[in-house]
């Protein structure tokens, strides 16, 4: 009893500690951000993501799809799919406190994505490989650099989504079920909504399932629950650019 409870205090004390250096490394851009009167955020991106936040806030739930200041004076459909803003728009009502909770969403969106990771790799391969993992991806340049206080894009909630994807693909692989085969079909949806070059994040599951099935260690149901999922996706998308008359989403 004793050892389990030993075990306990320095898996929660491990995780507030990297949580804090987490918090630490991001919020250094704090006083930039609020040291004038108007807030400044990080890279050009944030402003324009700003202004279809508020767009969105002001008209809710109506999304600036067709922006006139856009390939000016003709106008030009937006490039980002809608879900980091909308979902963005949606937290900064809920909040209300708009100048805190926007330069702060991304550095929120990762650190689910941080705790995701953390407690999955805890669970199936023991504390020092989740205590390795949460250090780095809490101290790692880039990941700072894009997740940072005041940075409001949509690569943080793009982490975060491609983490619960391969979380919920894992949880479909081990388990099985129709509830973990909705949820596998609702991130991947989530992940394209948010970026469609998400396509990238999703080659290494077809490979692990087509090996595994070489292998002989895996149930065919599982290749076909993936064709499932999606195949799904790609008919809800297919019918949201449909009735939105939106085509032009590069990556």
């Amino acid at each position: 009893m004793q050892k389990k409870s030993e075990g306990l205090y320095y898996k929660v004390f491990s995780f507030l500690f990297l949580s804090a250096i987490f918090f630490f490394l991001r919020l250094d851009t704090f006083k930039y951000v609020y040291d004038s009167v108007v807030i400044k955020l990080i890279d050009p991106d944030s402003y324009y993501h700003l202004r279809r936040i508020l767009y969105t806030i002001n008209n809710y739930p109506k999304m600036l799809n067709f922006d006139n200041f856009l390939s000016y004076p003709l106008g030009d459909y937006v490039p980002w799919p809608p879900l980091f803003d909308f979902i963005s728009a949606t937290l900064a009502i809920i909040l209300k406190n708009i100048n805190f909770v926007l330069p702060a969403l991304d550095m929120f969106y990762f650190f689910l994505g941080f705790s995701i990771i953390y407690f999955c790799l805890q669970k199936e391969f023991g504390f020092i490989p989740a205590v390795t993992t949460a250090f780095f991806l809490a101290t790692t340049g880039i990941l700072r650099v894009y997740t940072s206080f005041g940075r409001l894009d949509h690569h943080a909630l793009e982490l975060l989504i491609i983490t619960a994807c391969y979380a919920s693909f894992f949880a479909y692989y081990k388990n099985k079920g129709i509830f973990f085969l909705l949820l596998l079909t609702a991130t991947i949806l989530a992940a394209f909504f948010n970026w469609p070059g998400s396509v990238i994040y999703f080659p290494p599951m077809v490979v692990f399932v087509f090996y595994k099935l070489y292998r002989k260690d895996a149930d065919p149901q599982i290749f076909k629950g993936l064709f499932v999922a999606f195949h799904i996706t790609a008919i809800l998308i297919a019918i949201y650019l449909r009735f939105t008359k939106t085509t032009d989403y590069p990556p």
